[in-house]
């Protein structure tokens, strides 16, 4: 019967909540029409408004990130800086470690950073490919990031420059096809669909640390 009531309260202050009828100022008006204790009133809006804030935070998040089982996309922005996080399927990378070199590099995509990276293209001269180059230049994106050793544990990388949220869109759009052609042409042995279709990319802004793994 206690937990029935329980049920009952909470059912009736998320439909207030869900009609924007409640709010601290009328706590004691609804206490007295209700027949439902001021502290039980207090105590369910703040804690189903904190659901539901959590509830979207986590819709909006997941949004954000791509869904492709193979490859996995998100720009963050982490304070005042951008990145892109990208992480592949494990045979990805499987592939690249035994049929490449490795190389290392101490100016990893321009900045003062060392790495190590499979010696592939992926793409003609019509798209940059350049451990050297930033990660967006010229308005392209670079697909080096996915010949980074460690791509399929998940790595993060900075994006320099303001950049238009339209441009990363395309950018991130073109990386995702190459991904996919290659994936089926090389790995899978399958012939492309060049008409397939595109994922949409949202930017996702942090306060916190990312995490790369």
């Amino acid at each position: 019967m206690v937990t029935e009531n329980k049920n009952t309260t909470r059912k009736q202050i998320e439909v207030l909540i869900s009609e924007n009828k409640i709010n601290p100022s009328n706590f004691q008006e609804l206490s007295n029409s209700l027949n439902i204790p001021y502290k039980t009133i207090k105590w369910y809006y703040y804690k189903l408004r904190e659901k539901t804030a959590t509830d979207n935070t986590m819709q909006q998040i997941k949004s954000n990130v791509i869904i492709y089982p193979r490859l996995q996309i998100n720009i963050k922005q982490i304070e005042n800086d951008l990145y892109l996080y990208v992480k592949t399927s494990k045979e990805f990378e499987d592939y690249l470690r035994t049929n490449k070199e490795i190389k290392e590099t101490q100016k990893l995509f321009g900045e003062n950073k060392s790495g190590n990276v499979y010696l592939i293209r992926f793409m003609g001269k019509n798209y940059i490919d350049d451990i050297n180059t930033p990660i967006f230049y010229n308005g392209r994106i670079n697909f080096g990031v996915l010949r980074v050793v460690g791509i399929s544990e998940g790595l993060n990388f900075k994006i320099e420059g303001l950049l238009p949220e339209s441009l990363i869109k395309r950018g991130l759009k073109e990386l995702v096809n190459a991904f996919k052609d290659f994936y089926k042409l090389e790995i899978e042995k399958t012939p492309i669909n060049l008409s397939g279709e595109v994922e949409t990319h949202v930017i996702q802004k942090e306060v916190l640390e990312h995490d790369s793994g």
